[in-house]
């Protein structure tokens, strides 16, 4: 009831016509009854005298006292009708108004919500039917072995025949590897030879200070630097640098850096490793 004594806020930029006066109306309405609570109150207070409470039991006549009187309010509010406020028409449905657009904005929100929500399981469920597509390539390709293991007649998998099977595939991946080998030696030598007393003269002038140190006499065939960036990839894979010195040719290294064959250390520029291709 506190809250009909606050001031008047302002009607909105979107009220109906007559809203206005059909709040000022209702302001008014709620005033006179709240005056006539005030007034009844004050009756009751004034003509009501207070009750003695039994000594031996003070707890169970208050009970039975609120008991009666929550009895008779029940009872006047089944015989009476109460009035509903607003009674103006423009109020109520400028209220009813207000509570739309309200649910409207909270519905509009929900569905924002939705949408997303929509828009991320979409994505999820292409992501896992992508899954099932491998699973289920995987599923037939081991099917597919199963059963040719099946057919293979009966015949029974020895150890010696497994031995056997191994050293053949090793022998060829040999031979492959000496062929691979040959073929890149003969590459390396042809396009990427020692570069000639005329050409380090003149590749010095373009050189790093660091790097003019280089000599004809301490440089190593290309060859013999992919050699080693390949052991140390292979062999050491925990530290597969390789210390750049004065035996390689800096241009053949700035070739392997930019394409990518070899890469720096993260810590020190004179250190280069072997891309492992191979993983």
């Amino acid at each position: 009831m506190a809250s009909l004594q606050e001031e008047e806020t302002p009607p909105d930029k979107d009220s109906t016509p007559g809203t206005a006066e059909a709040v000022a109306e209702l302001k008014q309405v709620c005033q006179e009854k709240w005056e006539v609570v005030k007034t009844n109150h004050q009756l009751i207070t004034k003509n009501c005298d207070p009750k003695a409470v039994d000594d031996h039991c003070p707890l169970l006549a208050i009970l039975q006292e609120k008991e009666k009187r929550v009895k008779g309010e029940i009872e006047t509010v089944k015989n009476s009708k109460p009035n509903v406020l607003p009674e103006n028409p423009n109020i109520l449905q400028e209220v009813l108004r207000k509570d739309l657009t309200k649910s409207i904005s909270q519905l509009q929100e929900v569905l924002t919500l939705v949408k997303s929500q929509k828009k991320e399981l979409t994505q999820q469920i292409s992501r896992e039917e992508e899954i099932q597509r491998q699973l289920q390539a995987v599923h037939n390709c081991l099917e597919i072995k199963l059963e040719g293991i099946a057919n293979n007649d009966g015949e029974e998998v020895t150890m010696s025949s497994v031995i056997s099977e191994l050293d053949i595939k090793i022998r060829k991946g040999e031979t492959m590897n000496r062929s691979l080998t040959k073929k890149l030696v003969h590459f390396v030598n042809e396009h990427f030879p020692l570069p000639s007393v005329e050409e380090v003269k003149a590749g010095k002038k373009k050189l790093r200070s660091s790097d003019k140190k280089i000599s004809m006499e301490n440089l190593v065939p290309f060859k013999v630097v992919l050699q080693e960036l390949m052991n140390k990839c292979i062999d050491e894979p925990h530290d597969p640098y390789v210390i750049i010195t004065n035996r390689f040719w800096p241009p053949y290294i700035e070739l392997l850096l930019r394409c990518q064959i070899v890469l720096r250390h993260p810590e020190d520029d004179q250190r280069i490793k072997l891309v492992p291709f191979h993983l």
